[in-house]
């Protein structure tokens, strides 16, 4: 009896072991799992004793290469100009390969029919197939108005403690941007108009929320990805015990933390790879979900631009006793545009430099400095 598989505790600690790598460049080809087997045998299941080692297995270890690239990224930033060489080389490489990817995009409705008409063919059950994933649509529709009609508006109920109703519907506006055009970046502009204008809420939170939001909060994409692997495992007949279900959920997380916020920007792939690192590496079924790519990108859009909104909610009632009023309140507050004049304060022996004028304004407190 061998092969047997491990525990939740043992699952965890190989998730761990697998997001800290040896070695980077092992983990492109290679990933670690504990193996239990039996070391004795005995006919009372209290007294057989297990032996687990931690032995290989070929695959990509994409957790590690995550953890790794959200490392080297943030260690990058810190750099300031001496890694912006190798910052706009990345920057290169990667405008490279979605250059290359649009290429492929443009093929994909003539090559999406004759794989969706080869699989016709193949299938034993087409029908049923349709029926399965009627299902899915169902499951994915569901937890989208789960989402947008119950879970969001009851923490706007419980947080901000208003009708969560009136400032849905002033969302229409983003919300229909967000479904025609399939990009939370060039929806931005519509959320913070009806975020500031409609809504009212500070132009302090809206300037910083939403564009953040835009870039690290794709909450559709995580929902969407896990659904459509656990679905896709269950139809290839591939079993998902806790160890895989966690991986795949923890995969979908990382990479969606760095997810263009554009159309298509790159889901099918991140599908793929989040099979991959669950273990299921050729996908049969997988031409029926990159068919609905068109439709299920929309709503996946519609549910990270509406989670923006609200987030932006929940924050400006947070922080509501530490915020001006708006943005004018923060230029009115500075001495200098006030027409506040304090006394000048002269600095004794300061280093004489050749400016125009030797009158300086401090732009911190707007006091003017002369030099003696």
């Amino acid at each position: 009896m061998s092969g047997r598989r491990g525990v939740i505790l043992d699952s965890m600690l190989d998730l761990l072991r697998n997001a800290i790598p040896g070695n980077i460049i092992e983990a492109t080809f290679t990933k670690e799992f504990t193996h239990v087997e039996v070391a004795n045998a005995s006919d009372s299941l209290e007294n057989i004793i297990y032996k687990k080692s931690i032995l290989k297995k070929s695959g990509v270890n994409f957790m590690g290469l995550l953890c790794f690239s959200i490392l080297f990224g943030c260690a990058l930033a810190t750099l300031g100009d001496k890694g912006e060489a190798l910052h706009q080389t990345i920057e290169q490489l990667n405008a490279v390969v979605m250059k290359i990817m649009h290429y492929f995009l443009k093929l994909l409705p003539l090559g999406m029919f004759f794989w969706m008409f080869r699989e016709g063919l193949e299938s034993a059950a087409p029908m049923q197939l349709l029926e399965y994933m009627g299902v899915f649509l169902g499951t994915a529709f569901g937890c989208i108005a789960f989402h947008q009609f119950i879970l969001l508006p009851l923490l706007y109920l419980a947080i901000v403690r208003k009708n969560p109703i009136p400032y849905h519907i002033n969302l229409l506006p983003a919300i229909l941007t967000a479904f025609g055009t399939a990009s939370s970046a060039a929806t931005l502009p519509a959320t913070v108009r009806c975020a500031e204008e409609s809504n009212k809420l500070n132009r302090c939170v809206t300037r910083f929320v939403l564009p953040l939001g835009m870039v690290v909060h794709m909450n559709g994409g995580t929902f969407y990805i896990p659904l459509s692997a656990v679905f896709l495992a269950q139809l290839e007949g591939i079993s998902l015990g806790m160890p895989e279900t966690l991986v795949i959920c923890v995969t979908a997380v990382l990479l969606f933390i760095a997810a263009p916020a554009t159309a298509s920007g790159g889901n099918p792939v991140y599908l793929l790879t989040v099979l991959a690192a669950a273990g299921i590496n050729k996908p049969q079924f997988i031409s029926l979900f990159l068919s609905m790519e068109w439709l299920m990108e929309r709503f996946r859009t519609v549910m990270n631009v509406v989670a923006d909104s609200y987030v932006a909610a929940f924050v400006e009632k947070i922080c509501a006793k530490r915020l001006p009023l708006d943005y004018d309140d923060i230029e009115y507050a500075n001495p200098v545009l006030d027409g506040y004049n304090p006394s000048p304060i002269v600095v004794k022996d300061a280093p004489s430099q050749p400016p125009s004028s030797n009158v300086n304004i401090c732009r911190c407190c707007g006091s003017r400095i002369e030099v003696a």
